[in-house]
């Protein structure tokens, strides 16, 4: 009988794993004015269509509303778990309106990219290999910290004016004198 008993739980607690990653449930609710609040689950096809069948789902969203709006980080799962997505969106109907920086990520969860948008609009892009910027110049991500730098978002910029400090020095065979004037000069504000 105990040997039953031990058996069952075992199968119980690794059911889950064996069938992969249990998406979560989320209330799903609307108000009386037929308007999303609160915490939602989407499911998506392969092609990024909204589905119904968790069997069917390669992809799935978790995203919390208020009045029909998206608020907070929004996050899109692989089946398996692993994010895809995350950033804010302003609205996901009738099309995603992404708004500021957003990271894309491969179904291993290594980072593929991160983006920076303004309103729906892209505003630069850099592609990551091995969680490294894949660049073909030391200018491409200082270019990106630009970017950020234009958006006030100074400790974004530090932080590519960074990844790109190294990236120089390999290519020239050392220290950019511009790449490190900008260093010295955020580290004092």
């Amino acid at each position: 009988m105990a040997r039953l008993f031990i058996g069952i739980f075992l199968i119980i607690c690794i059911q889950p794993d064996l069938l992969g990653q249990k998406m979560p449930r989320t209330p799903n609710r609307t108000d009386a004015n037929g308007m999303k609040q609160g915490a939602w689950t989407i499911l998506y096809d392969s092609a990024w269509k909204i589905i119904e069948n968790k069997k069917a789902a390669e992809f799935y969203r978790q995203i919390t509303y208020s009045d029909n709006l998206p608020t907070g980080v929004v996050k899109d799962y692989y089946r398996n778990g692993n994010v895809q997505w995350e950033g804010m969106l302003l609205a996901d109907q009738p099309e995603d309106i992404i708004d500021g920086t957003c990271f894309y990520y491969r179904p291993d969860g290594s980072l593929q990219f991160e983006a920076v948008y303004d309103n729906g609009n892209a505003l630069g892009q850099l592609e990551y290999e091995n969680n490294l910027p894949k660049v073909s110049s030391w200018n491409d991500v200082y270019a990106f910290g630009d970017v950020y730098w234009n958006r006030e978002q100074f400790e974004e910029a530090a932080r590519c004016y960074q990844m790109a400090l190294p990236i120089a020095e390999k290519e020239e065979g050392q220290e950019s004198g511009y790449a490190t004037y900008s260093m010295i000069s955020l580290s004092v504000k």
